[in-house]
């Protein structure tokens, strides 16, 4: 079996986490309108808002640092930067047609701030007998757009090419609060094409390196969207299978840092070895360290430097802004 994409997954499981969540929130929103009286516009200013309090300050702390230690990085600034500040380094790289190692992260985080330019105003003015229509047609949309810019070098970059994992995100936020009778019904609809998109996925185009026309992306949303449902589903099931995984403390404490360590991940390595560990720490080592056998202790080293960076980064400035909130 080829590699398995464990990066590419992980990204495309946050798009329908991501697009359950938003939806979830939006659509909670929307009916306070009648209930509280309060206006459309208002909701939509709330939900950026808080957006902005969660996502910017450490996004821009990051930017930051790559500016200030631009030498030890490998970012043409004169020409990325722009990018950098408008949540756009998902057109950067299609425009370039190449990555740009310690800012190639960040055009997943771009194509979700694109989707939230628009996803607040659908859900918020769409009429409700109307919405299981337009969220649908966002998942065809989506697909569509998968299948016709394939052929693009980096063309799966466009945020629309990722709006069928968004859309079957929102699919499941629409069934929890408008027919939430059907949660099971629907669990069981997509145990059935996660059973089989997993075997396409891992068995067929893995394994046997079969060339499938399905895009392997579609595909890692059908198994994310499967394994959302599980747990959402369940969540108060106390005999729930994983439930041991999922209320774990070490787990619960990286989803509360998780954001800090998305963004930190692909800077700790140049920034912190180069102007720290490799001028400071490592010519006091043995050289037997340094030999390829042990290079998972330079892995080691990184991920609790992540950790420890990440940790402090919520509690002393991600923490600040979170409190801000309640006042939308």
């Amino acid at each position: 079996m080829n590699r398995f994409p464990w990066g590419a997954t992980g990204v495309h499981f946050f798009f329908v986490l991501s697009g359950f969540l938003i939806t979830k929130i939006l659509l909670e929103s929307k009916m306070n309108v009648v209930e509280y009286g309060i206006s459309n516009l208002t909701l939509i200013k709330n939900f950026y808002f808080r957006r902005a309090l969660r996502i910017f300050s450490i996004y821009y702390l990051t930017i930051l640092l790559l500016i200030l230690f631009r030498e030890h990085t490998n970012i043409d600034f004169h020409s990325a930067l722009i990018y950098c500040l408008t949540y756009t380094t998902n057109f950067y790289f299609i425009k370039i047609g190449d990555w740009q190692d310690e800012i190639s992260h960040l055009w997943s985080l771009a194509v979700e701030e694109q989707f939230y330019l628009i996803w607040p105003w659908v859900m918020i003015f769409t009429n409700k007998k109307y919405l299981l229509h337009v969220i649908v047609f966002f998942i065809i949309f989506g697909l569509a757009n998968e299948y016709y810019f394939n052929s693009i070098p980096k063309g799966d970059l466009l945020p629309n090419t990722c709006f069928d994992g968004f859309g079957l995100g929102a699919l499941l936020a629409w069934v929890l609060i408008f027919k939430k009778e059907f949660k099971e019904k629907f669990y069981k609809l997509t145990f059935v094409f996660g059973i089989l998109a997993s075997f396409i996925f891992l068995v067929l185009i893995l394994w046997l390196k079969l060339n499938i026309n399905i895009p392997g992306r579609f595909l890692t949303f059908i198994i994310s969207i499967w394994i959302l449902t599980y747990v959402v589903v369940n969540a108060e099931n106390k005999t729930q299978k994983f439930r041991f995984i999922l209320h774990n403390p070490i787990l619960l404490f990286i989803g509360k840092i998780s954001y800090g360590m998305y963004l930190y991940h692909f800077i700790i390595p140049p920034l912190l070895n180069t102007n720290l560990i490799n001028k400071y720490r490592n010519p006091n080592l043995p050289d037997f360290l340094f030999k390829n056998n042990f290079k998972w202790l330079f892995f080691l080293e990184n991920f609790f430097l992540l950790i420890l960076f990440s940790w402090l980064s919520y509690n002393f400035i991600e923490k600040r802004f979170l409190r801000l909130k309640r006042y939308y």
